[in-house]
């Protein structure tokens, strides 16, 4: 496992921890309730077997043109700060993980600071 993902699994299991304690449980349209949090310029979404994938509205010539996506695993978390997402991971209770997308920056330090209070 590389250092980059080692360090994306320590940032979902610090999330995990903060959304555990503090985090609610949001309707979100087309997908139903998943957990959430949201405070300090950040934004933490948990996705899990028990929640639908939400559905985007497609032109149909629009979706002949795409690429056929990768079938995503039953747990995901995405995390955005005030400029953006900043980390898209997923996993199975195998151990398989998808990185997705991690980048690194000041948000890291929040977290850190916000999961251990």
């Amino acid at each position: 496992m590389s250092k980059k993902q080692e360090e994306a699994l320590r940032m979902r299991d610090l999330a995990w921890n903060l959304m555990r304690s503090q985090g609610k449980f949001e309707d979100f349209p087309g997908a139903g309730p998943h957990l959430s949090w949201e405070g300090h310029d950040l934004k933490m979404i948990l996705r899990t077997p028990f929640g639908k994938l939400p559905t985007l509205p497609c032109d149909p010539a629009m979706a002949a043109l795409m690429p056929e996506s990768k079938k995503n695993l039953p747990y995901g978390l995405d995390i955005w700060d005030a400029a953006g997402k900043v980390l898209n991971i997923e996993w199975d209770r195998d151990g398989t993980i998808q990185l997705i997308k991690f980048r690194q920056g000041v948000w890291q330090n929040q977290l850190e600071a916000l999961a251990t209070e």
